[in-house]
């Protein structure tokens, strides 16, 4: 006999989108994975976005989310770095490859995360510690 899996219904989703319309429609394109999923399980839904746009165009094989689903849209250009968004910027291998270490180590990890999450003070300052980092 199978077992019931009961269902994830967290409070809060939060996911980060290519664009989103001035009604706060949201379009996700590339490997999405389970952002449906995830967007429709929560009580709220966050959604960070590279563009605000007048429109959303039509894509193949996009996720559209209809705003009355969003909770909150949030400018936020950059907001998947160092992964990837498609159609503005590439996953940053050479980060992956440099966080495998600090990830590997408590205090690494912990010096890393107090510099560049708890010291940034907002979404820029972040991913101008990381320039910074990479230089």
């Amino acid at each position: 006999m199978l077992a019931a899996v009961p269902a994830i219904n967290p409070d809060v989703t939060i996911l980060h989108a290519q664009s989103a319309d001035r009604q706060g429609n949201i379009a996700l394109h590339g490997i999405v994975g389970a952002a449906r999923e995830a967007a429709l399980a929560a009580k709220s839904l966050v959604v960070t976005v590279e563009e605000l746009v007048d429109n959303l165009a039509p894509a193949m094989n996009a996720v559209l989310l209809p705003h009355w689903l969003v909770s909150a849209v949030v400018h936020c250009p950059g907001g998947a770095y160092p992964s990837y968004a498609q159609g503005h910027y590439e996953r940053d291998n050479a980060f992956y490859q440099h966080w495998d270490a600090i990830a590997r180590d408590r205090e690494s990890f912990l010096i890393w995360m107090d510099r560049h999450v708890l010291r940034s003070v907002d979404h820029r300052d972040f991913l101008g510690r990381l320039l910074e980092d990479a230089a």
